[in-house]
């Protein structure tokens, strides 16, 4: 059973993620405010070594992580830099991948973007980085 933390607003998704992964793994899930606490700390220099025990990180791109802030890029970079072996997952309703995402995943092999999400998908992206089966 791995460690996953997803951070995601849309309760449809959060419903989503739950139903397809918190059978077979931990599942954390926060919205925005608690991503926003977390990029303050991160930006402070705290060290978090709790949060290394994750397996997964699945984001929204479009998370506030500030008032007016509505990219999340500064705080999965922040993430990525504290946690280098914890893949990532970008994922959202949108057909279009937002280019900071396009330019992450293609600088970062450890960051992935997935759009339109869907729920086969994640399952199928879910299991080739964590070596498990979802379904």
């Amino acid at each position: 059973m791995a460690r996953i933390l997803v951070m995601e607003d849309d309760d449809e998704l959060r419903a989503g993620y739950w139903q397809l992964l918190a059978d077979r793994h931990e599942v954390w899930l926060w919205s925005s405010r608690e991503a926003g606490r977390l990029w303050r700390l991160l930006a402070q220099g705290y060290r978090l070594p709790e949060l290394g025990g994750f397996a997964l990180i699945i984001s929204s791109p479009w998370l506030e992580i500030n008032p007016d802030e509505p990219c999340s890029e500064r705080l999965i970079r922040a993430l990525r830099r504290e946690f280098p072996e914890v893949p990532v997952v970008l994922a959202g309703r949108s057909r279009t991948v937002p280019t900071w995402v396009r330019l992450l995943s293609e600088a970062d092999p450890g960051v992935r973007g997935l759009f339109p999400l869907d729920l086969e998908g994640l399952a199928a992206l879910v299991e080739e980085l964590l070596g498990t089966k979802i379904y």
